[in-house]
C-alpha cells in the first residue's frame, strides 16, 4: 500500500516467506516492512522499519522482538551542504526466543543483541554539481507496426 501526498508519503507492505523442509508441512513466517519518506522547505526525513515476529529452520521456531529501524533527517544550508542526523535501532532492543525440537532433544533460548539499540548519527553532505542536468534527449524506438512508438 502506497499513500503520497505533497510533503511526503509511505509504503506499507507485508510478507510471507514459505519454508518447505522435507517430510515436514511448509512453514510460514510473515514480515512486515513501512517505508517513509517527506520534506517541507529545508528540511527531509526518511525511515525503514522491518520486524519479523516469528521465523523457523527446519528444527527450530524463533519469536523475534524489536526489529530493524532507521531514520535519517536532513537540513539544506545551500544548495551544496546539507546536516545529517539519524537514529538507528529506534525500535529498541532487538530480541530472539527460539525453541528447539529434534526427536527427544528440546531446548529455549534467549538472546539480547545489546548492541543494535539506539545509534545516533551525525554527519554532513557536500554536493559538487553546480546545477541541475538538462533535460536530455528522449530515445524513442519506432515500430514497424501501426507507427507505435514505445
Amino acid at each position: 500500500m502506497n499513500y503520497n501526498n505533497k510533503i511526503g508519503g509511505f509504503q506499507l507492505s507485508v510478507n510471507n516467506n514459505t519454508q518447505f523442509y522435507e517430510h515436514q508441512s511448509g512453514k510460514n513466517s510473515f514480515y512486515y516492512s513501512l517505508s517513509y519518506y517527506g520534506s517541507v522547505k529545508k528540511f527531509s526525513w526518511n525511515g525503514n522499519l522491518t520486524y519479523t515476529p516469528t521465523s523457523y529452520t527446519i528444527n527450530s521456531k524463533s519469536k523475534n522482538r524489536g526489529g530493524e529501524s532507521d531514520l535519517v533527517l536532513q537540513y539544506r544550508l545551500n544548495s551544496h551542504f546539507r546536516i545529517n542526523a539519524g537514529l538507528r535501532y529506534y525500535l529498541g532492543m532487538l530480541t530472539y526466543k527460539t525453541f528447539m525440537d529434534e526427536g527427544t532433544y528440546h531446548s529455549m533460548s534467549y538472546e539480547k543483541i545489546k548492541d543494535r539499540r539506539y545509534r545516533v548519527l551525525f554527519g554532513f553532505s557536500y554536493y559538487l554539481q553546480k546545477r541541475q542536468a538538462p533535460n536530455r534527449m528522449k530515445k524513442y524506438l519506432n515500430s514497424t507496426e501501426g507507427g507505435i512508438s514505445l
